[in-house]
């Protein structure tokens, strides 16, 4: 099982529309999930993006959102989403605390570990 994700961190100050962060794909691993859970615990993302390809990760994510971030999903309307800087269409959209987002979604595709790094 593979994840494709970025993110931003609270304390990104110069963020530029035109360099958004690079996506990393890797097997959703233990190591993973555990930074996942300390990031999301802690409040460090501002954005947070994840596509699955299974469905399985899929609802670990979502449980990891709601469960560990106290993540609400939220309506992504244009309101929400044109001030996500990683939003892409076709993601759930969580809301964490006042100012994090956190997106997730199934990927079309099968993701393959070594692109987008």
């Amino acid at each position: 099982m593979t994840v494709k994700y970025s993110w931003i961190e609270n304390d990104y100050n110069d963020y530029d529309r035109n360099n958004v962060p690079e996506s990393t794909t890797e097997e959703l691993s233990d190591g993973l999930i555990y930074q996942l859970i300390l990031g999301l615990g802690d409040g460090l993302f501002l954005e947070l993006k994840i596509e699955c390809d299974c469905n399985n990760d899929l609802n670990v994510i979502e449980k990891l959102f709601k469960n560990v971030g106290n993540a609400v999903l939220v309506s992504p309307e244009k309101e929400v989403t044109e001030n996500i800087w990683l939003y892409e269409n076709g993601f759930s959209v969580y809301k964490q605390g006042s100012e994090g987002y956190l997106m997730v979604r199934m990927s079309d595709k099968k993701l393959n570990p070594t692109a987008g790094v």
